[in-house]
């Protein structure tokens, strides 16, 4: 049997913050954010990737899984670029092909295009500056994938007219989305995150977006109709039933299914008005083993605090499962933080049960 599996990654220490050249996010970035975007421009499904090492360094990865249909090989090119810190503008003062290619193939066109990706992307972004949400133009108070500042230009590598859709949760270039003339997305943020450490292999390991398989296989029975049991931790009433056992003060399992744990997140005064951006950003984001699906986010505010959904797919092991973040503000002006995380087959099948114990949790 398949034991549930989640990381929470709540490393709210200060790392060493960067910026690519030319503009101040709002929300600076740290040694090993990434962010990958579903490129529709090719006509194969294909992926780009950007990594952060440092304020010089930066690794750029295009990624198309296997094309069985029309017999398309796996297709794996990556990218070390160095840039010049001290200028207003990107300027590259080194580059370096770290994958094989094959000369005289569509490789060359794809590093090329690439390197001019990177450009683009770069000089948009800095035309773009400041993506605040408080921008004349930004988008709020709708669901998360229609939010940010949105931004008509001519761009030529996407088909000429375009919306450039920004966001400063996501981390690098702000870009979220990119939509043509029609509404449709030609290239999207598909996933982000942090890298735990010099051995996580995250970046390298995406493979495109699987969380919206069929899952076929009927998730277990719940007894709907079990003792209510109430618990508390740092001040947050935890409300379950006996179907839950405590495992640890702030863990309670649902056998292999299911899990529930409560956290604080500590308030972080300098951060001023963006420190609820900020712990969003942070709980939002893929970690180790766990690609969050961007596009099917959903983050609901109300005058106490957030309650955020996501689907998670976990590669290593090809779990799906859903996630729900109850944030709670505190008097102090931290966060208490209540975590439901449940196989999608389960919750599936439960559907009813979980809702109402994220709507109980929530209050």
């Amino acid at each position: 049997m398949k034991k549930i599996t989640f990381l929470l990654i709540l490393t709210f220490t200060f790392l060493p913050l960067f910026a690519l050249p030319g503009f101040t996010p709002y929300l600076p970035d740290s040694s090993g954010d990434y962010v990958y975007y579903r490129d529709n421009s090719f006509e194969r499904e294909s992926y780009v990737g950007f990594l952060t090492y440092d304020e010089e360094t930066y690794q750029m990865r295009y990624y198309a899984p296997t094309d069985k249909t029309n017999f398309l090989p796996e297709k794996n090119i990556q990218i070390l670029f160095t840039v010049n810190p001290d200028k207003n503008y990107l300027e590259l003062t080194g580059e370096k092909i770290i994958s094989s290619i094959t000369p005289n193939t569509e490789d060359v066109d794809i590093v090329n295009y690439m390197h001019d990706l990177f450009y683009e992307m770069s000089s948009r972004r800095n035309k773009a500056d400041p993506v605040t949400p408080s921008e004349e133009g930004y988008v709020s108070n709708k669901n998360f994938w229609d939010n940010g500042l949105w931004i008509n230009q001519d761009f030529v590598q996407f088909g000429g007219q375009v919306s450039l859709v920004f966001d400063p949760l996501i981390p690098l270039f702000n870009l979220k989305r990119i939509v043509d003339v029609e509404g449709n997305d030609i290239f999207s943020a598909v996933t982000f995150g942090t890298l735990a450490s010099s051995i996580d292999s995250s970046f390298d390991d995406f493979k495109g977006v699987t969380s919206k398989k069929i899952i076929k296989e009927k998730g277990i029975a719940i007894d709907q109709k079990a003792k209510s049991i109430d618990y508390t931790y740092s001040g947050k009433k935890i409300k379950l039933d006996t179907n839950w056992s405590q495992s640890m003060e702030n863990l309670w399992l649902l056998g292999d299914t299911a899990l529930v744990s409560a956290n604080v997140i500590p308030a972080y005064e300098e951060l001023g008005d963006k420190y609820d951006d900020f712990v969003i950003r942070r709980i939002i984001r893929s970690s180790q083993d766990s690609f969050v699906e961007l596009p099917g986010i959903n983050i609901k505010q109300d005058k106490n605090g957030y309650t955020i959904t996501s689907t998670i797919y976990q590669h290593k092991t090809d779990n799906i499962v859903k996630n729900f973040k109850v944030l709670r503000k505190k008097n102090n002006g931290s966060y208490n933080l209540v975590l439901l995380t449940v196989f999608q087959k389960d919750y599936a099948s439960n559907k009813k049960y979980f809702d109402d114990l994220v709507s109980k949790n929530s209050k």
